[in-house]
């Protein structure tokens, strides 16, 4: 059996017809041990900020590992989502599942209360 640059295996035109069904397995394996492909998520959504201006959103389908997530800042009145990360607003602690928004005044400083807006993103990663 022969493989391709990338490893996955493949049958060789000598190989025998009778060993086609063990070359299909091992490539099937080879891909599912790569993972489940490009998983793309795009959503626009509402968030409800907790006290501390802190918002969680979980993903409609979980990713394999953390992905890559790419915010759009919306405003709503005096309250912004910042394209930054940490403490200074927008997306942290993501996971394969959730991540988490900063509500931040356009003054900078944090949202001391609930708050509803609107935000969208894009998120690329593995899929399951």
């Amino acid at each position: 059996m022969g493989t391709t640059p990338r490893g996955l295996p493949w049958p060789e035109p000598s190989d025998p017809v009778r060993d086609g069904a063990t070359a299909i397995r091992a490539l099937a394996e080879a891909i599912d041990n790569r993972g489940g492909g490009l998983l793309i998520q795009a959503e626009q959504f509402v968030y409800t900020t907790q006290p501390s201006g802190v918002a969680n959103h979980s993903f409609p389908k979980p990713f394999a590992a953390t992905p890559v997530i790419i915010l759009g800042q919306i405003s709503l009145g005096a309250y912004t989502v910042r394209l930054c990360v940490g403490d200074y607003g927008g997306v942290y602690n993501p996971t394969a599942a959730n991540f988490h928004l900063i509500a931040y005044h356009g003054d900078s400083n944090a949202v001391a209360g609930d708050v509803t807006s609107y935000v969208g993103y894009v998120a690329i990663g593995v899929a399951l």
